[in-house]
């Protein structure tokens, strides 16, 4: 089963280097992508800006070594990504 998580408070860094940090710790992602707050920051941005944020996906099997705190530096979040509640439309239903 793919799970999601946020990885934020780190140096600014491309993807490249949060995703060889993780290989160097035998962690497998299927995906990440920078997470950008500001809107001025969101227009401007690219999937290879560097950022101090990151949504990633991994399997179920992946996040015991994933979530071990002796593989990030101090000060590091990690928690589970929240998405954003889809919109409904004016009878309450979702589309």
């Amino acid at each position: 089963r793919k799970k999601f998580y946020y990885i934020g408070r780190i140096s600014k860094c491309k993807k490249e280097t949060l995703i060889n940090h993780l290989i160097s710790k035998n962690i497998n992602l299927i995906s990440c992508f920078p997470v950008f707050r500001n809107s001025s920051d969101k227009s401007e941005s690219t999937p290879d800006s560097p950022s101090t944020a990151f949504r990633v996906c991994l399997l179920e099997p992946e996040l015991t070594n994933f979530l071990n705190s002796e593989n990030w530096p101090n000060g590091v979040v990690i928690r589970e990504w929240t998405f954003a509640a889809k919109p409904t439309n004016n009878n309450g239903s979702n589309q």
